[in-house]
């Protein structure tokens, strides 16, 4: 197994290239068949599209996460990292297409905060993606412009955008090999339907559940235009660049060894419907619903609206199937997979049909506004109710002035909170598996001391005039065995020294480290308040000669 490991850490980073390239060729190859559909949009909704991106973009330059203390950007830098250096992948067997988008920030200037303008820059990229998607399913640039500019201006997305994540090039890679599948469908063209699938496979290689669309690719395919015909080359082709992704799949109940494997996959939520639901009340809709990440209201009112108008009997078009089974697939593969507080991460995944969805209900709401008259009341109807979606989400001084926003904590907030700190205080550390201790040092580091917990010694012997303690379950690998040991370890902190409650923010808790104030005897203090004077007396007796 080493062997055959070593080997791909070597072979992995010429096969990314080489499916790259592959993918260049077929949109250069195709660029106009790609491009054709889309021929029939005016200028004036090209032109509304990129002031959406380039708004989009702004924000998500100006209030985007840093790096949260989740250790994939770490994974991912590290990988990048070794392959400048040795043009090696150390870690292949983590799904490695964002990897390689990280090497490609790297020689850009070989800086870590480049992997996170190259994840701002692509999920910019995907307002645009669902501006033309939502165009092919519903063919209306109104409804696609207020899905383009939803997306652009969800506070969660926009947070998340910055943090380097593969989510979001994930996300990005999905949107492109959707579109180009329904345009493939559409033209009957079967290269582009595997260029859609090598799209696909290429979104496999950064987060490989992605791989299970490729049967409802075909499916899709094949209901629309009858029987699928793929050229023999196309179809080894498309099996040599699965390799990665399948064998990434086969060694991952080993990654976390064996007895993790079950517990970690959030196996309990998978297997069964009633327990899907119960992660839907218990995690996912309170994520959405809590105001912690601030989703603005007007856009779920919208969602409702849209909802209703997508399912109405005689409205039902195909869009609203795609929407479905996007839904669906998510829902088994995220929301019952990644169970818990990692829901929040996997969330923009399911970002473009609330997009959708409330660029239907808003749609919906700005016909009813305009009514039948034309010229002015139709761009007052289009302004008012797109300048409702902006505001609903930013007030003016924070779109004027755009600053980080403050949700899980990031670099930014870390520095901030350091203030409150005495130069000479010590942080002290839960011990966290799979590098999330050291990404934590990383983050917080700014030259102070830290102390390990669980520690092996009396912490007040580390001379440290205040010690603080950063309580990071929360960023804990979810499962449930390493849960309850971190718990225990906290519990264990909280019996021997009082934690005095210094920052609450969001999931992190910090406390200063008191020692407790014992006032009786026994185990709880008799000794301790004796101690010197027992001392005192032993050292006076030993001067006499006296040793019993």
């Amino acid at each position: 197994m080493d062997t055959f490991v070593e080997i791909f850490h070597w072979a992995y980073f010429p096969f990314l290239l080489a499916h790259f390239a592959v993918l260049f060729f077929f949109c250069l190859r195709f660029r106009c068949d790609i491009a054709s559909p889309f021929m029939e949009i005016n200028k004036k909704s090209l032109a509304a599209l990129a002031l959406i991106f380039l708004f989009g973009l702004y924000l998500r330059v100006g209030m985007s996460g840093r790096y949260g203390l989740d250790d994939l950007l770490w994974e991912h830098a590290a990988n990048a990292e070794s392959f400048y250096k040795t043009f090696r992948f150390t870690n292949f067997l983590h799904p490695g297409g964002h990897s390689f988008l990280a090497t490609l920030s790297f020689l850009f200037g070989r800086n870590v905060e480049n992997i996170s303008r190259l994840t701002i820059f692509l999920d910019s990229l995907s307002v645009c993606l669902i501006f033309f998607f939502s165009f092919r399913i519903f063919r209306k640039t109104e409804i696609s412009l207020l899905a383009s500019l939803i997306m652009a201006i969800l506070p969660w997305q926009i947070f998340m955008s910055g943090m380097g994540l593969d989510v979001t090039s994930s996300l990005f890679f999905v949107l492109a090999a959707v579109l180009i599948l329904l345009i493939s469908v559409e033209s009957g063209s079967d290269s582009l339907l595997t260029l859609s699938l090598l799209v696909l496979i290429w979104s496999a290689n950064i987060r490989v559940e992605n791989l299970l669309l490729s049967p409802f690719f075909l499916l899709f395919y094949y209901c629309r235009k009858g029987l699928i015909h793929i050229r023999k080359r196309f179809v080894w082709l498309i099996s040599f660049f699965c390799m990665p992704a399948l064998i990434w799949l086969a060694y991952s109940p080993f990654k976390f060894g064996t007895s993790s494997a079950v517990e970690g996959a959030g196996f309990q939520h998978f297997v069964s419907i009633h327990n899907l639901l119960i992660n839907y009340r218990d995690c996912i809709i309170p994520h959405f619903m809590s105001p912690q990440t601030c989703y603005p209201h007007l856009i779920f009112f919208f969602f409702v609206i849209g909802t209703i108008r997508l399912v109405w009997p005689s409205k039902r078009r195909t869009g609203a199937y795609i929407i479905i089974v996007w839904v669906l697939f998510w829902s088994a593969v995220y929301g019952g997979y990644w169970h818990g507080d990692q829901i929040y991460r996997y969330s923009i995944l399911i970002h473009p049909v609330l997009a959708l969805v409330s660029a239907c209900g808003a749609y919906w709401l700005m016909q009813q506004i305009k009514g039948t008259n034309k010229g002015i009341f139709t761009f007052a109807a289009r302004a008012l109710v797109s300048g409702f979606i902006v505001f609903s989400a930013f007030s003016v001084r924070q779109i004027a002035n755009p600053s980080p926003l403050v949700f899980w904590p990031s670099v930014r907030e870390f520095k901030s909170i350091s203030t409150y700190f005495g130069e000479d205080s010590c942080v002290m550390l839960q011990r966290l598996k799979y590098g999330r201790f050291e990404n934590a040092l990383k983050l917080i580091g700014e030259g102070k001391k830290f102390i390990e917990w669980p520690a092996g010694k009396d912490i007040f012997s580390y001379k440290c005039p205040d010690i603080y303690y950063f309580d990071l379950r929360k960023y804990a690998h979810p499962i449930p065995a390493d849960m309850r040991i971190y718990d225990e370890n906290h519990a264990f902190l909280s019996k021997k020294y009082e934690l005095e409650k210094f920052v609450n923010n969001g999931p992190l808790d910090i406390y200063k480290v008191i020692k407790k104030k014992n006032s009786h005897g026994g185990k709880t203090g008799r000794f301790e308040s004796l101690k010197l004077v027992a001392l005192e007396y032993a050292f006076m007796l030993d001067l006499e000669g006296i040793k019993k």
